[in-house]
């Protein structure tokens, strides 16, 4: 069985809009909507009064919890009855409170149109960047945690991916190159892709480079594919530039960008054909509110594993065990 838990929230920040129903009101265009008759449709809530209802509705959730176990045992009809309704109503509470955190992601989104532009004007090339799933939504700290990492991602693509006119047209590219940002929900997670069809990177190029910098040995090298090759990029000290960019690098590098990403419980894959494109793609939760879990029961203790730390889970025959 699967339960989930409160997390401690990240610091206090400042009030924000929501609407009914989650969807929140832009930054910046917070002025209240008017209903027919001059009532006002929405409010504005301290963004630590919604933390505290989300921990009181995780300890709500964990009464349900024991209320559940216990009826399971009893044959109390009325009890029974009772736990189903508490079982439902909570979870319709915990969904509504999760539902008035969220925020959609045009708040991070919205600024890559002028940092594109700014970007190719500077560094002498063509971009189109194209924007899909800005309205997909997420928990506002989790929104408010990722613009630092996707800032870096995108000035990254257009600096060290994308070539210049002159060197497409050399490779029979069109001189204009693309940078599309998209975003997308997948059960209890969101994914964030950020695709540009430059000039890719080198598994062996990596490798090399990476011995060169005594990010690796030659013998780690020689055993790696080329999945594993990309993930060089991710080390601490490497870059594929011999010299630090002011546009991108600026002497931050790209394990910042994944221990950022794994501090939101999140990952970072890469897919990248030389010659081709790049393409990084940000798996994230919707919501650091809650932990889900595997209960455990060993020797009448019950414990709770995040389901994040469970590989695998199977039915082990006792005529096995030795």
């Amino acid at each position: 069985s699967t339960e989930v838990a409160p997390k401690p929230e990240t610091q206090p920040e400042p009030a924000s809009g929501a609407e009914p129903g989650g969807s929140k009101v832009p930054a910046g265009n917070l002025a209240p909507r008017q209903a027919s008759g001059g009532r006002e449709e929405t409010v504005r809530i301290d963004v630590r009064r919604l933390d505290q209802i989300m921990n009181l509705v995780g300890e709500l959730v964990l009464a349900r919890n024991r209320l559940k176990t216990r009826q399971q045992k009893s044959r109390d009809r009325d009890l029974v009855q009772i736990a189903a309704n508490v079982d439902r109503v909570t979870a319709e509470i915990q969904t509504a409170v999760m539902a008035s955190r969220l925020q959609s992601l045009q708040k991070v989104f919205g600024r890559f149109p002028r940092i594109v532009r700014d970007l190719s004007r500077e560094l002498g090339k063509k971009v189109d960047l194209s924007i899909v799933g800005a309205e997909t939504e997420l928990d506002k700290n989790l929104v408010d945690a990722l613009n630092e990492p996707m800032v870096h991602l995108v000035r990254n693509a257009v600096d060290h991916g994308i070539e210049t006119p002159e060197q497409r047209l050399a490779v029979g590219k069109p001189e204009t190159g693309q940078l599309s940002l998209s975003a997308r929900q997948e059960g209890d997670h969101v994914v964030v892709s950020i695709v540009e069809d430059g000039n890719g990177m080198d598994p062996e190029a990596l490798r090399n480079r990476g011995m060169r910098k005594g990010v690796i040995t030659a013998d780690e090298a020689s055993r790696m594919t080329e999945a594993e090759a990309l993930q060089i990029i991710f080390e601490p000290g490497f870059s594929t530039r011999e010299e630090i960019s002011d546009v991108s690098g600026r002497g931050v590098g790209m394990d910042s960008v994944k221990t950022s990403i794994e501090k939101l419980n999140g990952s970072v894959e890469i897919a990248s054909t030389p010659g081709a494109g790049t393409e990084f793609i940000l798996r994230l939760p919707l919501t650091l509110a809650i932990v889900p879990t595997l209960m455990v029961v060993v020797e009448g203790q019950r414990f709770a594993l995040p389901l994040s730390a469970v590989v695998e889970t199977y039915a082990l025959d006792k005529d096995r065990l030795q």
